[in-house]
């Protein structure tokens, strides 16, 4: 729908295994050898595990990509959910020639005894069985048993039939039950799909977008990636759907390049699942929301109580801090006695002596002329902006963060990536030096860069 759009060849991001699409992350590249070692190597069992949507079935059939249908014959089982005897005649079947009828029976060793005889003839003629099952870790015990007794099929060199079984992390714990500890013992060949990391993630992403266009594609800003890279916590298929909802959304609001705002939007749907702890994304980097609050509320608190109860010096006349020190603080409550004084007769008030008056000499100096009021400075008017870009020079202890902050009133990612845009020959912009001189251009926003000391 979106792929013209974006000059795409096809959709990048589709959750159907694509072997074409395939990114090998380390992970991925062990997986795929452990199954192709296991496989060449007549080991007679394979498991592959890992979590859902983390990409075992497309190595799985990128691994079947290897043999040839002249050199070998793959039968492949989606829905394992069989019995006993319904596995075994399915691989007769699987194993008989096109048009050939079966005869019907019910005997099992019989049907064993065919299966024998059909893969002895494709070992003479150098001919591969494989046996692939996606989503093993829904086989019932006694069809995984079956395979067991399938593997005893041999010669007296390798194994007659090649089994991968490829399933959940529960497949492991389901092998390790008493009952199938034979089987257990018998896998000699195991791998393991762990998740992306948040490079190997960005990784994935620019890999699926070359793989579906001609020419590089990047629709993606710097802070929506990083958005939806922290949402899929390392799985691919969580990965593809994300990129896929924000691909959508950017195509529905007619715009080419999906910004923070439409990555958050695309990831509404999935809010229901559970996601990675939230994090303040900017464009080079992500700092947690609390560390944020907590820098915010440090800066803000002392402003907040300057404004609510300013000190005395600054709210209160000259005469009234010239005799607060002479005031006693008033008491909210008179003083009670704790233990009850014995009673005394009362005696009458006396009315307070007055004090005597002091005089303090004062020395007789020349009389000092009066101070002639002076009014208030009236207050400049603001300077217009700058009508075009502002040059800085980074001096010791600045960052460009707070450059960007100190000329524009704030920075987002659309002020950061004007800054980067402005100045091409810095890569990084988390890394300047003291002296280098940092760009300021207007935004789109109808905001100007404010010179120095604006």
């Amino acid at each position: 729908m979106y792929e013209a759009h974006f000059g795409l060849r096809t959709a990048p991001f589709h959750v159907t295994p694509d072997p074409g699409l395939l990114f090998l992350t380390p992970g991925h590249q062990e997986a795929l050898g452990t199954v192709l070692y296991g496989i060449l190597g007549r080991k007679g069992f394979v498991l592959l595990t890992g979590e859902v949507g983390t990409g075992k079935t497309t190595v799985l059939r990128r691994a079947l990509e290897h043999f040839p249908a002249d050199q070998a014959e793959v039968l492949y089982i989606l829905q394992p959910v069989l019995s006993p005897g319904e596995f075994l005649r399915m691989l007769q079947r699987e194993l008989a020639a096109e048009g050939e009828v079966l005869p019907p029976g019910e005997d099992l060793d019989a049907v064993v005894a065919d299966i024998q005889k059909r893969l002895l003839d494709r070992h003479r003629r150098g001919r591969l069985v494989i046996i692939a099952i996606d989503e093993a870790q829904t086989m019932p015990p006694e069809a995984l048993e079956t395979l067991r007794l399938l593997s005893n099929l041999e010669t007296a060199t390798e194994k007659l039939l090649q089994i991968v079984l490829v399933g959940q992390p529960e497949l492991d714990g389901l092998l390790a039950r008493h009952e199938l500890r034979q089987l257990e013992q018998r896998i000699a060949v195991r791998a393991r799909i762990p998740p992306l990391t948040r490079a190997e993630a960005h990784r994935y992403i620019a890999h699926r977008l070359d793989a579906a266009a001609d020419q590089p594609v990047r629709p993606f800003s710097r802070a929506a990636e990083a958005f939806l890279v922290e949402q899929a916590a390392g799985n691919p298929r969580r990965l593809n759907i994300l990129c896929d909802n924000a691909l959508l959304n950017a195509f529905g609001h007619g715009v080419k390049k999906v910004s923070y705002a439409i990555a958050r939007e695309a990831a509404r749907p999935l809010q229901g699942e559970k996601a990675p702890r939230r994090r303040l994304v900017f464009a080079f980097g992500s700092v947690p929301l609390v560390a944020a609050a907590a820098v915010g509320a440090l800066i803000l608190l002392p402003v907040l109580w300057f404004a609510t109860d300013p000190p005395a010096f600054f709210s209160r006349p000259a005469e009234a801090l010239s005799t607060a020190s002479t005031q006693p603080p008033p008491q909210a409550f008179p003083p009670e006695p704790l233990v009850a004084a014995r009673e005394e007769p009362s005696k009458p008030e006396t009315p307070p002596q007055a004090l005597p008056e002091v005089v303090v000499p004062v020395r007789k100096t020349e009389a000092v002329p009066p101070i002639p009021p002076v009014s208030a400075p009236r207050p400049a008017p603001p300077a217009p902006a700058a009508a075009g870009p502002v040059r800085r020079p980074v001096a010791a202890g600045e960052t460009v963060l707070r450059l960007c902050i100190d000329v524009y009133g704030e920075c987002g990612a659309e002020e950061l990536g004007a800054v980067r845009k402005a100045n091409p020959g810095i890569r990084n912009l988390s890394r300047v030096q003291v002296g280098q001189v940092i760009v300021f251009p207007a935004v789109n926003n109808g905001r100007t860069a404010r010179a120095p000391g604006r």
